[in-house]
């Protein structure tokens, strides 16, 4: 599991006191900008990892989650956790080799012989292959798991984490300036 986390909470009963301001508006605002730099840094993490690999949003965002921040608790916290993601995500098809499915969006459709794509009861599309010379039993073929790509990219952390620190900038200055807005400051 891949996490990445934000904290603020030094200095804030100075910086209020500088500003002429109460300490929970200070807390809010830092509050909201923690929540903003976290919301952007999944929306980071699911762009990356879709750059590399050809998963659906939903698929991503369901495997990144945001601890968001309150003022009480000045931290936010995105974790990037899950399972390997099933073949059939990666619109696989079925050849008379096996089974083919597009993992990279950079390189081609790999092959996986002996295998096969059947669609179960409930919908879910899978990649399987038969365990022994009988019909069943069968095992399905899984991709990679989203804390795996984020973790062979160490390019995409850095980038995340990176864009995370600007994003948090901005955003604690444009509340900041709301909130003296807000209170006849500015």
């Amino acid at each position: 599991m891949a996490r990445m986390q934000i904290i603020v909470d030094r200095d804030l009963e100075r910086l209020a006191k500088g500003l002429n301001v109460s300490s929970s508006k200070v807390r809010t605002s830092v509050s909201r900008a923690l929540n903003r730099a976290a919301s952007q840094a999944r929306t980071g993490v699911d762009k990356g990892v879709r750059e590399r690999i050809g998963v659906k949003k939903r698929d991503v965002f369901k495997n990144v989650t945001v601890r968001r921040a309150s003022t009480r608790r000045l931290e936010s916290i995105v974790k990037i956790r899950g399972r390997a993601i099933p073949l059939g995500a990666f619109k696989a098809r079925q050849t008379k080799r096996g089974a083919t499915a597009k993992i990279n969006k950079t390189g081609g459709r790999t092959l996986y012989r002996g295998t096969f794509t059947a669609t179960m009861r409930s919908g879910h599309l899978g990649v399987y292959k038969r365990i022994g010379k009988t019909r069943l039993p069968l095992k399905e073929l899984y991709g990679p798991s989203i804390p795996t790509v984020v973790e062979q990219e160490p390019d995409l952390a850095v980038k995340v984490e990176h864009d995370a620190a600007v994003n948090l900038e901005r955003a604690l200055t444009a509340q900041m300036e709301l909130m003296l807005k807000k209170t006849g400051r500015a």
